[in-house]
Formats: structure tokens, sequence, C-alpha cells
């Protein structure tokens, strides 16, 4: 699977043969398809391991810090760290390439990722005493005012690829906004 992740990434799904992940895996065509019957299904579960693997990296390391803007700061750089990788760079750039052959990857991403995500925050904000009938709106908002504006900056090469290229002005800034519009309705 990592060959053929590897070869996925760098070079994309149209130009990536079954023979050339055959010869990288030093095994026959015959053995790949047998594991995967077509390129398409390995190019879905390459990506579909990618977003398990990096969503659980997330979870496994989310203890509380401190005050809600700790908290929440803490976790967006965390997502950042992973969702900036240049592998997710090059994730979001295949699925968004491919989305018309594989419509269903883009919702698996939302399926899967995206729910946890939210449930992360949301667990910040509940721990911080949020009202409940808020926290999983608050929690999407959270998600699309600062990690989507940086992983778009990443994969439109615009920063650097990583947890460095993040701005980490804007992030803050954005937290405390963030912040401070919570705890104006508490």
């Amino acid at each position: 699977m990592n060959s053929a992740k590897a070869l996925f990434l760098r070079n994309g799904y149209a130009t990536t043969s079954m023979d050339a992940i055959a010869g990288e895996i030093g095994i026959s065509k015959r053995t790949l398809y047998v594991r995967h019957p077509s390129k398409a299904a390995l190019f879905e579960a390459v990506i579909i391991d990618i977003v398990n693997t990096c969503v659980s990296e997330i979870v496994l390391d989310s203890a509380p810090v401190g005050s809600l803007r700790d908290d929440l700061l803490s976790l967006s750089l965390r997502i950042l760290a992973v969702a900036t990788d240049p592998m997710i760079i090059h994730l979001e750039r295949a699925v968004v390439g491919e989305l018309h052959q594989f419509p269903q990857l883009a919702e698996y991403i939302d399926q899967y990722s995206l729910p946890t995500l939210i449930d992360l925050v949301v667990r910040v904000l509940r721990g911080n005493g949020v009202r409940e009938g808020e926290v999983v709106l608050l929690a999407d908002i959270f998600l699309s005012i600062t990690i989507l504006p940086q992983l778009r900056r990443a994969v439109l090469e615009r920063t650097s690829p990583g947890i460095k290229g993040v701005d980490k002005v804007f992030l803050e800034r954005t937290v405390d906004i963030f912040v401070k519009g919570v705890m104006d309705q508490k």
C-alpha cells in the first residue's frame, strides 16, 4: 500500500499504472489485481487509508491544556500539523483532481474526518462551559475559519507545507475573535 500511495500522490491517478505499482512493490501485476480488482479500487483504498491514519493521529493527541483559547489553539495546531503535511496536501490535490471520477472519495472524507474533527472541537467547547444547543454549529464555524484558510493556502502553494507554513499570527487572531464571540454569548 505504501508504494501505491507514494506513486499516486507523486504522479496522480491518471499517470500511475498498475504496472508501475506492481514493479515498485516487486510483485506481478496479476498478484496485484488479486489484492485490488482495479486501479480505481486501489486508489480508493489508498485514500481511505490515509484519511483513517491522519484522523487517528489527531484524535490520539487531544488532551485539554487550559483555557478555552488555549485548548482551541492547541487543537487547531494539531489539526493543521496533519492537514498541512505534504502528504495531505498531495492527497487534497489528488482528490480534487480526480473528483469527477471518484465523487465518493470526497463524500468519504467529509463523512469520516469532518464529524471527528467537529466532535473534538465540541468536546473543547463543552469542557469550557459553552451552551449545549450551539456547540456543533460553533465547532463547524471554528473549523471553517481556522483550518480551511490555512489548508487552502498550503494546497495552492501560497505557504510552505507543514506546520512551518501555518500563519500563527492569523491563527491566534482568528481563535481570539472566535473565543470572544463565544464568550459574549455565554
